[in-house]
């Protein structure tokens, strides 16, 4: 059981300030690196003083740190059979084992509901900024010459569309969660959430991302469906439903015709443009998959391992799923899949909270992007990873409350 904490968290201003940041990872980024990196690494020491001042037993390890633990682990041996060290090193010391050290240490402080709204609104306050950064700043954006589609630039080059709208989803998700909730008695700030609603959603639209938009459509989805207990709030999702559907067709009529045709049927199933190049590359993930089953490739090794078999593009495998099995085999998908089944087990039990309805979101999105380097990837794991300590804590005072 993970020790539960009662004073103030200092780490927690360390959470607020990472997750504003987040969506401005690559847009800042200098030759220094991002400084989202350098917020991660001073969360460090802030969370070890957390855990000093705080400590009232001894630190136990509950089954998800385990095996998270054991995933770190496994990516770390899997250096031994890596094709190419270079690419191993860069990939699972620079980035998987960062992130996913930043989230084991998460798992061990008990963030209070106030400390986890503002860390809530913090995610919320970022999307916006970069929202208002790209519609506001000329500069901050250009369209590709071959679709048209709104890229935000980063450096000298672009922010890849598909991960910028997946940042997007788990703000959103809360926005969602806090329109519904202001609905009956704040109808201002319902009215706010639903403007960056619309806006995060045209910025998604404009950036011509199908899976962006899966994963949006998915998240809203699971929102709505945990919404309908309330008939009052039921009634409102019909209307706001059935407006959007009416609605649709003329949204769609407004985007440039390149965007519109990224959304047709033809390009959806791959069978023109950039899809049927990643229905390629899959083919030839699942070729390695079949050729290294159990232990995969070796973490971070998807692009050397590719070459092996003759796709030399050096391109991404474009799909976590397929890239976690062609690195990991099914020894390590099995293991992270069972620490993410854990680390929901609670939060699926109570069926309410923005967090399952942001899962299922970015799930559905990470299909079609490589979500491991990312940061929007581990931010959610850490949302879910503290909602999770926050209701084993409510039940463990229930618990003692019960039994005194």
């Amino acid at each position: 059981m993970t020790n539960i904490i009662s004073r103030k968290n200092f780490s927690s201003y360390i959470l607020i300030a990472y997750f504003f940041m987040l969506p401005f990872e690559y847009p800042l980024a200098t030759s220094f690196g991002s400084l989202l990196r350098y917020i991660a690494i001073l969360y460090i020491p802030f969370v070890f003083i957390d855990i000093v001042r705080n400590q009232q037993e001894r630190v136990r390890f509950d089954s998800t740190q385990l095996l998270l633990l054991l995933w770190m682990f496994y990516g770390f041996v899997s250096f031994f059979w890596a094709p190419d060290d270079k690419g191993y090193w860069q990939h699972y010391y620079l980035i998987y084992l960062k992130n996913s050290m930043m989230l084991f240490l998460v798992s061990f402080i008990n963030y209070k509901s106030k400390e986890y709204e503002l860390i809530k609104s913090a995610s919320i306050l970022g999307v916006v900024c970069i929202g208002l950064y790209i519609i506001f700043i000329p500069s901050a954006t250009m369209y590709d010459s071959y679709e048209g589609r709104l890229l935000l630039r980063a450096g000298d080059s672009d922010f890849d569309p598909n991960y910028l709208v997946a940042t997007f989803i788990l703000p959103m998700a809360i926005c969602v969660e806090r329109f519904f909730t202001s609905l009956k008695n704040n109808k201002v700030k319902a009215a706010i959430y639903l403007v960056i609603l619309i806006m995060l959603t045209w910025i998604s639209l404009l950036t011509g991302s199908r899976g962006g938009i899966l994963g949006i459509t998915a998240m809203l989805t699971v929102s709505i469906l945990l919404q309908v207990k309330d008939l009052r709030k039921t009634l409102s999702i019909l209307a706001i439903t059935t407006i959007l559907f009416i609605l649709l067709p003329y949204i769609l009529e407004t985007l440039p015709q390149t965007i519109q045709a990224r959304f047709s049927i033809d390009s959806m199933t791959g069978q023109r443009d950039g899809g049927a190049a990643r229905l390629l590359i899959w083919s030839y993930l699942i070729e390695l998959i079949s050729k290294y089953p159990i232990f995969g490739v070796g973490a971070g090794s998807t692009i050397p391992a590719l070459k092996e078999i003759g796709f030399t593009l050096g391109a991404v495998a474009h799909n976590t799923y397929l890239a976690l099995l062609v690195e990991y085999g099914f020894i390590g998908f099995i293991i992270f899949s069972i620490y993410l089944y854990k680390n929901t087990k609670v939060i699926r039990k109570e069926r309410k909270g923005f967090e399952l309805a942001a899962l299922a979101g970015i799930l559905v999105s990470i299909t079609f992007l490589d979500a491991f380097t990312t940061k929007f990837f581990w931010g959610m794991l850490i949302f879910l990873t503290i909602r999770k300590n926050m209701v084993s804590e409510k039940s463990i005072k229930s618990e003692v409350k019960s039994n005194g």
